[in-house]
């Protein structure tokens, strides 16, 4: 019986023993099966790389059905990172296309930083491009800077060492270099078209961007903008009932130094179809959009800036507002025309904020009249006396009195006007003195107030009175200047796009009419163009009257 028992304990091990050898066996066949099937489906998502320069690059190729978030998933990078190393993708990806994108770095080593010191008219924008970094990196180093720049201050300057760590991604999030993303296209001279008499274009439908900060935390940039476009409308009203198609795209640049927000309109898909710009109100963008419309050949007019720096090769840039050297130089240029043989008294304010406003009528009156030194003078404020001993009764006598300060204005030409006798006088005020309210208008008419502006407007001629009722109508108040400069900005820009086209920038030094508000040049055709014009507000009969010059 035992020996029984023992035979059949022994058969039972030999069978289990062939069973879990046959399951063992079919589980490693099943198991390879796998590995050979993940192995082959893993295959199309291996990650390969490249190396490019200092950088690792993934290498992809776009396989049926698959999308730009899905590789930007598979290898964990944002989807902007692909299309900015890779362009055409916004357009759609195709199979077996390549794709390349760096591989995101882990760490960031530390190192050290330079300081830059601020000078008067420097942007952030300029100053990012100057140390090739971007404003972004600038704002993040120095945050004081989302108030505004000023002279003197000290920005901290990211090394080169830095830059090449963190450029073009910020390695910390991945985002791509928004600003490399718009400014990739190369930026070519505009020549002057030969033809612009007779040329006219056959194009009868064109799309207009407007770049305005609408919803800043600042109330007056938000009534600027506001009152700016408003005049706008009646200018693109006008255009339209001439049978012109007007596509208008309105965008809202938020706060001055909302680069980012500036950068995210840029990088819309319909920015590069324009075929005029006009904005940002900001003189701290404008750079960043200058370059981006310089590149895709699109004329962009800044309505406010006065900054000229900025033209510098950027051929498609137009500058309406002169600067204050182009206003004292334009002045002297006027009197000259009319009154050729005038004696000329520069009277000096001794006012801080008024000595730069002084220095380039200094420099015009050199460059402008002849170097006579009997025909020009230089004064200063102490008494009238020292005026009124230079003036010349057989002539025409210009005073130049460029200060801002309401009391000393009211104080000098009152003792100004019980001493010029019957001599032939005409006072060149600044823009500030419109907004005095208490000096004599007696002095004014007297002395032949001569204001030279370049934001005001007449509202007395029968266009001005047209384009008034028309703004009531629209926006159910008066116009401010900042809607007749809106209505006048936009009314002649578009009566040059749409009479020259694609060929608006190589014909901006031609006029279309005798009474345009503007008349452009430029220093070289690889230059912005600016504005020379200025309109002379001539004090008469108690009343302004406006000269365009």
């Amino acid at each position: 019986m035992n020996l029984y028992c023992k035979y059949v304990e022994s058969y039972l091990e030999s069978v289990n023993m062939n069973r879990f050898k046959s399951i063992q066996s079919h589980f490693y066949s099943v198991l390879t099966v796998l590995v050979l099937f993940m192995s082959f489906v893993l295959a199309g998502y291996a990650q390969h790389t490249e190396k490019i320069g200092n950088r690792s690059f993934y290498v992809h190729v776009v396989k049926a059905k698959e999308t730009i978030y899905g590789i930007s998933r598979q290898y964990n990078v944002h989807q902007d990172t692909i299309y900015h190393y890779n362009p055409s993708a916004i357009n759609g990806i195709k199979i077996d296309q390549i794709l390349r994108f760096p591989v995101p770095v882990e760490s960031i080593t530390p190192v050290k930083h330079s300081i830059h010191i601020v000078e008067q008219g420097e942007t952030l924008y300029g100053i990012a491009k100057k140390y090739q970094t971007t404003v972004k990196r600038l704002t993040e180093l120095n945050p004081f800077v989302k108030n505004g720049l000023q002279p003197n201050q000290e920005l901290v300057i990211p090394s080169d060492e830095e830059d090449k760590e963190i450029s073009p991604i910020h390695e910390v999030n991945n985002e791509p270099n928004k600003e490399m993303m718009i400014n990739k296209q190369e930026i070519q001279p505009v020549k002057i078209f030969d033809k612009c008499q007779t040329y006219r274009t056959e194009k009868k439908s064109f799309k207009i961007a407007f770049l305005l900060p609408f919803t800043t935390s600042g109330k007056l940039n938000t009534r600027i903008a506001s009152e700016f476009f408003g005049g706008a409308r009646v200018a693109l009203d006008s255009i339209r009932a001439k049978g012109i198609n007007l596509e208008i795209f309105v965008y809202d640049t938020k706060s001055k130094n909302d680069s980012d927000q500036v950068l995210d309109i840029l990088l819309k898909p319909e920015m590069q179809y324009m075929d005029l710009i006009i904005g940002p109100l900001y003189s701290a963008n404008l750079g960043l959009v200058a370059d981006y419309a310089s590149a895709r050949n699109i004329p962009l007019v800044t309505p406010f800036s006065r900054l000229s720096s900025l033209l510098s090769g950027k051929p498609y840039l137009i500058k309406v507002t002169p600067d204050e050297q182009q206003v004292a130089s334009r002045t002297i240029k006027y009197f000259k025309t009319f009154y050729p043989d005038a004696n000329y008294i520069l009277i000096d304010p001794g006012i801080k904020k008024d000595s730069l406003q002084h220095l380039y009528y200094q420099e015009a009156l050199k460059t402008h009249i002849s170097n006579d030194n009997s025909s020009v003078h230089s004064v200063r404020l102490t008494t009238a006396g020292g005026a009124i001993s230079k003036i010349q009764k057989d002539k025409k006598n210009i005073l130049i009195f460029p200060c801002s300060r309401e009391i000393t204005v009211k104080d000098y030409l009152a003792k100004l006007n019980n001493s010029i006798d019957k001599a032939d006088i005409s006072i060149v005020g600044t823009e500030d003195w419109l907004e005095f309210n208490n000096v004599e208008a007696d002095y004014y008419e007297n002395m032949n107030l001569h204001i030279p502006t370049v934001n005001y407007a007449s509202y007395t001629d029968s266009a001005s009175v047209s384009f008034i009722q028309q703004y009531q109508k629209i926006m159910k108040v008066d116009p401010g200047i900042y809607a007749s400069k809106g209505y006048i900005v936009t009314l002649q820009m578009l009566q040059l796009l749409t009479s020259y086209g694609e060929k608006t920038c190589e014909c901006l030094h031609q006029s279309l009419t005798t009474d345009a508000y503007y008349t452009f040049d430029r220093k070289s055709s690889s230059d912005g163009w600016y504005n020379q014009s200025i309109q002379m507000m001539v004090f008469r009969n108690y009343s302004y009257r406006f000269i365009n010059y």
